[in-house]
C-alpha cells in the first residue's frame, strides 16, 4: 500500500509538474509574443526588435547590394519571406535582405510633419539596422534598396522619404504613400505592385497616387497583376530586380 501510495504521489507530482510547465510556457508565449524572434535581435533604444536576415554563403569580397523587406499588418517576417519568395531571389541575384518585424502589428506610418522623425520608432529601428548591417557586411552604399507590402509598402515610401540619401530605389507591393508625408530631399524611383482583384479602393488609389507622381515628374512605374488580390506577385520578382538594381 505504501508503495503503491509512492507510486500515485509521483505520478501526480510528475503531472503538476507538466501542468506548471505548460502553463508557464502559454503564459510567455503569449504576454512576450511582440517580444519573441525566430531570427535575430538587437537593441533599439532600449527597445529589443527582431528581424529575419538572410546572407547568402559565397558572397565573396565585392560590395553587394542590401533589400530591407517589409511585412504587412498581423504579418511576420516568416510569412513575407514565403509568400514573396525574395529567399530565393537573394540567393539567385546574390544580395542580402533583411525582414525587419513590427512591434504591434503593424508599422507606425504616421508621417513625421514638423516634428523629427527620430520619434518614430520604426524609423529608429531602420537607422539601429542600416548601421549594423552596413558595417557587419560589405553593403553597396549606392544599392540599398527597400520593399515592403500593404502597410509595409506604405512604411517603406515613408521610410525612403524620411531617409532618402540611403535608398535607391523602393517597390510599393498593394499600398501607397501616407499622407502628409513631407516630400524627400532625394528623388528616387519607385515601382507600385497592385493585383487587379484586391480592393477595387486600393488599386484606384494606387493609380491615383501614380498619376499625381508623374505630373510632377518622379520616376514611378505601375504594375497591375491580372489575377491577384491582396498578396505579392512572385512571378514580378524579375521585374522586381530590374527595376531596383538593373536600371
Amino acid at each position: 500500500m505504501a508503495r503503491t501510495k509512492g507510486v500515485r504521489l509521483l505520478i501526480t507530482g510528475v503531472f503538476l509538474i507538466f501542468v506548471a510547465g505548460s502553463v508557464l510556457l502559454f503564459v510567455r508565449m503569449h504576454d512576450g509574443a511582440a517580444d519573441a524572434c525566430v531570427g535575430v535581435a538587437i537593441e533599439v533604444d532600449g527597445t529589443r526588435r527582431c528581424y529575419r536576415l538572410v546572407v547568402p554563403d559565397g558572397l565573396g569580397d565585392a560590395p553587394v547590394p542590401l533589400v530591407f523587406a517589409y511585412h504587412g499588418a498581423s504579418a511576420t517576417p516568416e510569412s513575407l519571406a514565403e509568400i514573396s519568395r525574395f529567399d530565393q531571389l537573394a540567393d539567385e541575384k546574390r544580395f542580402i535582405v533583411v525582414y525587419p518585424k513590427s512591434l504591434h502589428r503593424s508599422w507606425n506610418t504616421l508621417a513625421p510633419g514638423k516634428t523629427s522623425s527620430d520619434e518614430n520608432s520604426d524609423i529608429r529601428f531602420f537607422d539601429v539596422l542600416f548601421e549594423k548591417l552596413t558595417t557587419q557586411y560589405k553593403v553597396d552604399s549606392h544599392r540599398v534598396a527597400i520593399v515592403g507590402i500593404s502597410n509595409g509598402a506604405s512604411f517603406a515610401l515613408l521610410v525612403a522619404d524620411q531617409r532618402s540619401e540611403k535608398i535607391a530605389a523602393v517597390v510599393a507591393h498593394s499600398g501607397y504613400r501616407p499622407p502628409g508625408a513631407e516630400p524627400p530631399e532625394h528623388l528616387f524611383p519607385i515601382l507600385f505592385i497592385v493585383g487587379n482583384e484586391d480592393s477595387p479602393a486600393l488599386a484606384d488609389g494606387m493609380r491615383n497616387v501614380v498619376d499625381r507622381y508623374r505630373e510632377i515628374g518622379r520616376d514611378v512605374e505601375l504594375i497591375m497583376v491580372d489575377g491577384l488580390g491582396h498578396s505579392w506577385a512572385t512571378g514580378e520578382n524579375e521585374r522586381i530586380w530590374d527595376f531596383l538594381f538593373e536600371r
